[in-house]
């Protein structure tokens, strides 16, 4: 995934010494370790399903500042700078966190698509190698560091990126408990967004509802859930998009009371009547395969779309309530 660098800037937030070190300047992104750390960080936002999405509110007076800065009418480094002095005032409140640096980038995409990212950096500690030298006596000995960035390829645990052409917000917090109550800090502190389910949150809503009806109502859930998920791949694949009761109707199609058990348990879920989903994570594994496990500790994985086509699987109830698989068609077998 392609990501060009604009701007960033680094402040650091240390709640050991409960002081914050705002930067005045940015980073020299023409050292190449510095822009492949932040692009990398970039990148793993970008392409991230567990994200969930959110709009600033009316009236909302970051959203003015951010606006006015992606518009040229606001400095960079000022704004940052009164992001992270806001975050750590939250945090310096939280119980039991840890001395956290704030990155944030201006960058875009490979489509040309600009956006502000806001990472938390917490700080770990680190044990490096220390050589020390006493006239002719070279010593080599183990030191703790402290405060130690987490690694590019590491998972963040707190972040958040700002769409610039409509000011769209991707996020990804964790709660942190301030003054006895549960706050994410970005979403709920400093961006004050609404906050609407993720790609893998809704894909996960969704098969659980078709497994629950379908074992309900007495249909195959193996079954079910390959011919949900091989539905949503589908669809998603046209249109960002997929029909609740398109569904309902392709997986459950030889039964209204199961249709309708479906619907009545996505209201309650508050699944819309058009779910969006993000493609990438329909582009998964999880989603394009499904993966099944029986009581005889027999595991089998297929393509989603197969479970509706009998000329390569083929699942079948036997007089003794048994389940029988039938694998069709193959034309060679690999041992893994």
């Amino acid at each position: 995934m392609i990501v060009r660098l604009n701007k960033a800037v680094l402040h650091v937030l240390d709640l050991d010494s409960a002081v914050s070190v705002l930067s005045k300047a940015e980073l020299d992104l023409e050292e190449k370790p510095v822009k492949s750390y932040v692009q990398s960080i970039c990148r793993k936002a970008l392409g991230s399903t567990d994200c969930r999405h959110g709009n600033f509110g009316t009236d909302n007076a970051l959203a003015t500042k951010v606006s006015r800065y992606l518009h040229g009418a606001d400095e960079f480094v000022p704004l940052t700078a009164e992001m992270a002095g806001f975050v750590f005032g939250e945090i310096q409140r939280a119980d039991g966190v840890k001395s956290t640096d704030m990155l944030v980038a201006d960058f875009m995409d490979g489509d040309d698509t600009r956006y502000l990212g806001l990472f938390l950096l917490e700080g770990k500690k680190a044990f490096v190698h220390d050589v020390s030298q006493a006239g002719s006596m070279v010593s080599c000995d183990i030191v703790r560091r402290y405060g130690v960035l987490p690694a590019a390829t590491q998972k963040l645990a707190s972040w958040a990126i700002v769409r610039a052409d409509n000011l769209e917000i991707s996020y990804v917090d964790k709660p942190r408990s301030i003054d006895g109550q549960d706050v994410l800090v970005l979403p709920e502190g400093l961006l004050q967004c609404s906050s609407e389910a993720s790609a893998r949150e809704t894909i996960d809503c969704v098969t659980e509802i078709v497994e629950q009806v379908a074992e309900e109502h007495g249909a195959n859930a193996a079954l079910a859930l390959s011919k949900a998920k091989a539905y949503v791949a589908e669809q998603v694949d046209e249109q960002d998009s997929f029909s609740r009761d398109g569904l309902a109707e392709k997986v459950f199609e030889d039964s209204e009371p199961a249709r309708k058990a479906f619907e009545t348990a996505a209201e309650v879920r508050h699944l819309p009547e058009r779910v969006a989903v993000d493609r990438r994570a329909v582009a998964q594994k999880r989603v394009r395969c499904h993966r099944i496990v029986t009581d005889t500790g027999i595991e089998v994985s297929f393509p989603a779309e197969y479970g509706d086509d009998p000329e390569f699987i083929q699942f079948s109830t036997e007089e003794n309530g048994l389940i029988s698989i039938e694998l069709k068609n193959i034309g060679s077998i690999e041992n893994k």
